[in-house]
């Protein structure tokens, strides 16, 4: 049995039912009759429904949901695939949690960035900074190439400029304990 490098998951979930959504490699109706079999034998779960054509297993069970670590484990044995077992509500906040190492690259990167935007009376920062010199990098490029495709091309280079100053860039919703007893900038 190959295994599904994608994990099934809970898309919607209220007393009684429970929809799983199957990764796309496990929706042939073999796969989708392993998987609705692998279900009816978790205690508590009275009928599963199929819809190969979604991809989706609707459980109705008895209670608030069914035990989710014994249909992970059910569903791995019979169809090859894991449950993802963060609930839909709480994937946003799971989500925006980062390693330690990257909440110290992202706090080093921050201070370096106060730092030039300090230096600079506020006329430039990193988020610009790194994007023009990608730019330059691409005009150095093409001028040494005349044009021509070298290690790097020069059509990617600005690309790159574009796309970090795109993501610099983003909206980033300001922390409200910053402005306390006044309104946050918009």
């Amino acid at each position: 049995m190959a295994y599904s490098p994608q994990p099934a998951s809970v898309v919607h979930q209220c007393p009684g039912r429970t929809r799983v959504r199957l990764p796309r490699p496990a929706r042939d109706p073999a796969t989708m009759a392993k998987a609705k079999e692998a279900c009816s034998f978790v205690p508590g779960v009275h009928h599963v429904e199929v819809n190969p054509t979604t991809g989706s297993l609707l459980l109705h069970h008895r209670g608030s949901e069914p035990d989710m670590e014994l249909l992970s484990g059910k569903l791995e044995a019979a169809a090859g695939f894991m449950l993802d077992l963060v609930p839909p509500r709480e994937r946003p906040r799971v989500r925006g949690e980062v390693s330690v190492l990257a909440r110290n690259v992202r706090t080093g990167f921050a201070e370096l960035d106060a730092r030039v935007a300090e230096a600079t009376g506020g006329w430039l920062d990193l988020k610009m900074a790194v994007p023009l010199a990608l730019l330059g990098a691409a005009a150095l490029q093409v001028l040494a190439t005349e044009g021509s495709i070298g290690v790097v091309p020069p059509y990617l280079l600005a690309y790159y400029a574009f796309d970090t100053f795109l993501k610099f860039n983003e909206s980033i919703s300001p922390d409200p304990s910053e402005f306390e007893g006044e309104e946050p900038p918009t």
